[in-house]
């Protein structure tokens, strides 16, 4: 619309407060509200109160809003329709072009991580793992990826009954070198994978959260071993920024990923 002959100034402020409660969830006041946004406090103190009985927002212990029950509602079905591949093409091809290396997406199926797409750079690279394969999720950066929000139990439980196989003589091959794998990786933000499927090859991954801050998938760089020194830092900076860039397209509002610690 190219004027506001039919703009409602309520819906506006309404939209300028629920933007500002988004980007930091239990953090701001009444008065913060209003001296972020220029909006007088009576007017903010009605429409807080309306969204308040909409479930738009909800108030916290200390007084503070964060977003509430009803927006999730409305946005699960944009979510649902949002593929998380054509998201990562879209995304994944500026971090191939910063890089020049190549860049893979995957799922969690089980115990093992789906290879759903990647998008390419080097043909070397390109032929160890075609979307559709799959490996168990110990052996591959992207599977360890996904595993980082789960419990020492979940984590044993879900690899009670398999048999480790190695993959090259520098996969994992127990649940307690995977756990504390998984246990530096929540610190970093990122897992690695140094020579697990092939001893040449190493790999980056961060996983994908979505608006509900759950796991969704896992992105990874994958580089010829003989780059890593070179590569290693760059490498880690653009798979958290693109696991970022695909989160925040799925709803992610907590923040952006760790930060790199090298």
């Amino acid at each position: 619309m190219s004027d506001k002959k039919y703009w409602v100034p309520a819906i506006e402020r309404a939209d300028i407060i629920l933007n500002l409660i988004a980007s930091r969830p239990a953090h701001y006041h009444l008065i913060d509200i209003s001296r972020e946004t220029g909006i007088n406090k009576s007017s903010i103190y009605s429409l807080l109160q309306t969204l308040e009985q909409l479930d738009w927002v909800v108030k916290e212990e200390d007084d503070t809003y964060s977003i509430g029950h009803t927006l999730g509602i409305l946005a699960s079905p944009y979510y649902s329709n949002l593929s998380v591949i054509k998201v990562f093409h879209k995304e994944a091809k500026v971090s191939v072009e910063r890089t020049g290396e190549t860049f893979q997406l995957g799922n969690l199926e089980g115990i093992y991580n789906v290879y759903l797409a990647r998008e390419m750079n080097s043909s070397l690279v390109q032929m160890l793992t075609a979307p559709g394969s799959r490996l168990p999720a110990y052996a591959t950066a992207l599977g360890k990826a996904q595993l980082l929000d789960h419990t020492y139990e979940e984590l044993t439980f879900l690899l009670k009954d398999t048999e480790f196989q190695k993959i090259s003589q520098n996969t994992l091959d127990n649940v307690e070198d995977l756990w504390r794998d998984i246990q530096d990786g929540k610190n970093r933000g990122f897992v690695f994978d140094k020579g697990e499927v092939a001893e040449d090859i190493n790999c980056i991954a961060a996983p994908i959260y979505d608006f509900n801050q759950r796991i969704i998938a896992a992105v990874s760089i994958t580089m010829l071993a003989n780059k890593w020194e070179e590569k290693r830092e760059l490498a880690q900076i653009e798979v958290l920024d693109l696991a970022n860039r695909i989160s925040n397209q799925f709803g992610y509002q907590k923040g952006n990923l760790n930060e790199v610690n090298g």
